[in-house]
């Protein structure tokens, strides 16, 4: 009998943590390094929650073609009104997304796409990613009737030239083939390329933490967001670079082997980006 006892007790803990660690976490952020579930509102509060910080990570991001400036807050995207707003707060956002300069595209620009940000605004008053702090006061509207855009650029590269896409405009079917969507429970998480039959080129920040194969699924095909009629193919190895760490910005590469892909009566064949390595 006690025998019995023990092993239900044990049986709980063994769920519990289950739970609490590596089961589901819906509703609530992941932790990439120990898969401990936080709550989504603790997600960029200023807060290190998870070990190694991964909960005040990405909570900048840039929306649309036009590139309108949006903050992370509470599990909203709020957008930011561009009064007050100065060159050091575009300098530290664009740093938060990767770059070292910014370009500011501030005033009518952004004043034609304000109604389709008007949901949930703020008014920006610190974002220093050094200390992981994210200051601002949410707002009803703008005073100043337009929302704050920015373009960030890499340090000497030309304007008209960038290695990252933010923004950018629809694409057509077909156009690039080689481009795929990476679903993290069935939820789009990052993009990548193919370069080989079975291979996905992404970045490590992507994968890190997350290296559970049967938790993703490559979706080609896709034009835009959700899912419509897009072929998922399931993923059999993550493999990220060995240097990379979560807090640096360097050996942010990885890649992704794809299970068989031939069906009952033929193979499918993906077209993949060219590379010269």
């Amino acid at each position: 009998m006690e025998l019995l006892i023990g092993a239900s007790v044990l049986m709980v803990v063994i769920l519990t943590l289950g739970i609490g660690l590596g089961g589901d976490c819906v509703g609530k952020f992941r932790c990439g390094t120990s898969s401990r579930c936080i709550s989504g509102s603790a997600q960029c509060d200023g807060v290190m929650d998870c070990e190694n910080g991964e909960d005040e990570l990405s909570c900048v991001r840039l929306s649309g073609k036009s590139s309108v400036l949006q903050v992370l807050s509470g599990g909203v995207w709020r957008t930011v009104c561009s009064e007050d707003w100065n060159s050091a707060l575009g300098l530290s956002a664009c740093k938060q997304l990767g770059y070292s300069r910014t370009r500011e595209l501030i005033g009518t620009a952004a004043e034609l796409f304000f109604n389709q940000y008007s949901d949930h605004l703020c008014l920006l008053l610190s974002l220093r990613l050094a200390h992981h702090f994210l200051s601002f006061s949410s707002k009803t509207q703008c005073s100043s009737g337009t929302v704050t855009t920015i373009k960030c650029l890499e340090c000497g590269s030309r304007p008209q030239f960038s290695s990252r896409i933010v923004g950018g405009n629809v694409s057509a079917l077909g156009q690039f083939p080689w481009q795929v969507s990476l679903h993290f429970q069935s939820e789009h998480l990052c993009g990548g390329s193919v370069v080989a039959d079975s291979w996905i080129l992404t970045a490590a920040h992507c994968v890190y933490g997350f290296a559970f194969p049967s938790l993703w699924a490559v979706h080609v095909g896709l034009t835009e967001q959700p899912v419509n009629g897009a072929q998922a193919l399931a993923v059999q190895k993550i493999i990220y670079h060995g240097r990379y760490r979560p807090k640096a910005l360097d050996y942010d590469i990885a890649l992704m082997k794809l299970g068989p892909l031939c069906l009952l009566t033929y193979c499918t064949s993906l077209i993949s980006l060219c590379l010269s390595l």
